[in-house]
């Protein structure tokens, strides 16, 4: 295991990930996964600040994975993500969802997370809130959250196609590993 430091704010990241992703895939199968984001305080992001990580960074990191020929990408999103919302957190999500899936991986799961809990990100009340909350929009702890992209990786690499998880999906995975 090593720790690689990278500056998402390069103007070549995009590349700099592609040569890491080679070295690494010359070590065997490779699965990338992203789950950048804020965590908590995303309202006091500008929408141009927000765009500029979800969107820009992540962006470029898939790419670059992509151009090294990894296959299978993991992204972590949000619950109701979608492009056309009016809503901003998750407009920016799904803008995120669409620039991944138009970099054309022969996997893409995107993990649609309620509430994640079990991390400091997440306030204690929300979290209470969340279990009152049924479903998708609901609570999920953390390491639910990891396992299921872990059983991802571990059952489905050499699936092509699409598949989106929220709450019970993910679930339902994490319980397989």
């Amino acid at each position: 295991m090593r720790n690689v430091v990278l500056d998402t704010g390069a103007a070549d990241f995009a590349e700099r990930t592609a040569a890491l992703a080679r070295e690494t895939l010359n070590q065997g199968a490779v699965s990338a996964v992203s789950c950048v984001g804020v965590g908590s305080g995303s309202s006091r992001w500008s929408e141009e600040q927000l765009q500029r990580l979800e969107v820009g960074v992540v962006g470029a990191f898939a790419r670059g994975c992509h151009d090294a020929g990894i296959a299978q990408f993991c992204l972590l999103s949000a619950v109701g993500s979608t492009a056309r919302s009016r809503f901003r957190y998750v407009r920016i999500m799904g803008m995120k969802e669409d620039t991944v899936r138009n970099i054309g991986f022969t996997r893409l799961a995107i993990f649609r997370p309620g509430i994640i809990v079990g991390n400091a990100h997440t306030p204690v009340w929300l979290g209470w809130l969340g279990s009152l909350v049924p479903g998708s929009f609901g609570n999920i702890d953390q390491r639910i959250l990891g396992r299921s992209i872990a059983a991802e990786i571990a059952l489905h690499s050499r699936e092509a196609g699409e598949v989106s998880r929220e709450n019970a999906a993910m679930k339902k995975l994490a319980a397989q590993l």
